[in-house]
């Protein structure tokens, strides 16, 4: 519910950080889209994407919205070398 900034799981509130929910709002709205690091920099963190950042904040907010969604987690896929993406269940396509 991006209104009330909540997010449930299997019907069970989750407690998520601001950028859990904000990171996890942008998987969403972007489908199955490969996000680089920078991108999720930019839009999540709001850091200038001009900038060279080298940073692991996105990879340690993605470990942490991973545990807390349990197996749901593994629906954030990492693209190595690019960033990450937001892959259907099986058997369900996105266009």
């Amino acid at each position: 519910n991006v209104d009330n900034r909540t997010a449930r799981l299997a019907g069970k509130p989750l407690e998520l950080t601001n950028k859990e929910f904000d990171l996890l709002r942008t998987f969403f709205e972007r489908g199955d889209r490969v996000l680089t690091r920078q991108f999720l920099l930019s839009h999540v963190w709001g850091y200038d994407m001009e900038l060279e950042l080298s940073t692991k904040a996105v990879d340690m907010v993605v470990v942490g919205l991973r545990r807390k969604l349990g197996s749901a987690g593994e629906l954030i896929e990492t693209v190595k070398g690019h960033g990450y993406r937001l892959k259907p269940p099986d058997g369900e396509l996105r266009r």
